[in-house]
């Protein structure tokens, strides 16, 4: 495993041994916090766009993560960060952290009535040319010049949820609408051989009507979601508190949940976010060893709620033949 980091100054030197090492490098990591803004930020500019014109050949390439601050100034930038992107059939994880959005909300034929999502594209060429993508991780830090659309098409997310590779998804601070979250909830729940575990969608602009139905379909018995975020300004209301606890209640897997809670369900889900972290679907197996029974008891123990939970889910432990008194 090979990690490249770039530095101000040093891009000439950077892209040199990128090139002469090129079919060795596994892991490409970089941050814009180490440079101005000015001038090297933006991939159209010169530094940042020779880095990212290496990243097609290095065929043996995994992991991509660009953070700290990297400019998206037009669609040209976008066009440039996809095309870094495009074809490259080994690649398992993209990260693009706190980028900033620095472009007029106007798609490239400028006309101002009928704009087209920003980042469009990425998302295009990523979830048709990857298959073996499984991790994609946008986060914008923020917008510099007021957006009222979002930076991607609910259409546009389909072939991610219905990705058999795709474990990680995060969105945030896309401008992610309730249809958004609507989508993203029905195509991930009817998708047979679905492997995410981790969904992260925080500071959209989703209403309580978004995480219902997250909630709802993603939640269930049944799923393999084990951490789920969804944090920005607004609260569920009633309905959406209970159906989360209506869920929680029978969902054994989901073990790290982020959301604005009402504070009087707050402790609710917090306990049974720690019962699955603590075991409670190994204790759910009638084929459980007593062993692990034990070990599950030994690190509750200090929490009288959790054991006396996993007392009364195993009775026959304790008044069978299973467990031996000691």
């Amino acid at each position: 495993k090979k990690d490249t980091f770039a530095r101000r100054g040093e891009e000439d030197a950077t892209v040199s041994n990128l090139k002469r090492n090129k079919c060795s490098i596994r892991t490409f990591r970089m941050t814009m916090a180490l440079f101005s803004c000015d001038g090297y930020s933006s991939p159209t500019r010169k530094g940042l766009r020779s880095l990212l014109a290496c990243i097609p050949d290095m065929n043996q390439l995994e992991d991509v993560e660009l953070g700290g601050g990297m400019l998206i100034e037009n669609n040209h930038d976008v066009d440039i960060l996809t095309g870094a992107f495009r074809d490259h059939g080994s690649l398992r994880k993209i990260t693009l952290d706190d980028f900033i959005v620095y472009a007029t909300e106007f798609p490239k034929n400028g006309a101002p009535d009928n704009p087209s999502p920003l980042l469009e594209p990425l998302f295009v060429e990523t979830s048709s040319s990857l298959l073996l993508l499984e991790s994609l991780n946008l986060k914008c830090y923020a917008c510099h010049k007021r957006w009222t659309q979002s930076f991607v098409s609910p259409t546009a997310l389909i072939p991610l949820c219905q990705s058999t590779s795709l474990q990680t998804l995060t969105l945030s601070n896309l401008g992610l609408t309730d249809d958004h979250f609507m989508l993203l909830a029905d195509q991930i729940a009817q998708t047979k051989g679905s492997v995410l575990t981790e969904l992260v969608l925080n500071d959209n602009r989703n209403s309580d009507k978004g995480i219902y139905a997250i909630v709802n379909a993603l939640l269930s018995k049944d799923s393999i979601i084990e951490k789920l975020e969804m944090l920005n300004n607004r609260r569920p209301n009633k309905c959406t508190s209970e159906l989360l606890l209506d869920r929680l209640e029978t969902n054994y897997t989901i073990k790290h949940l982020k959301i604005n809670s009402q504070h009087q369900y707050r402790n609710k889900i917090e306990f049974y976010l720690l019962l699955n972290r603590m075991g409670r679907k190994t204790m759910s197996d009638p084929k459980v060893k007593q062993d692990d029974f034990l070990a599950i008891l030994e690190n509750s123990k200090d929490n009288p709620s959790l054991f006396m939970y996993f007392l009364r889910e195993n009775p026959s432990f304790i008044f069978g033949k299973n467990l031996k008194v000691r």
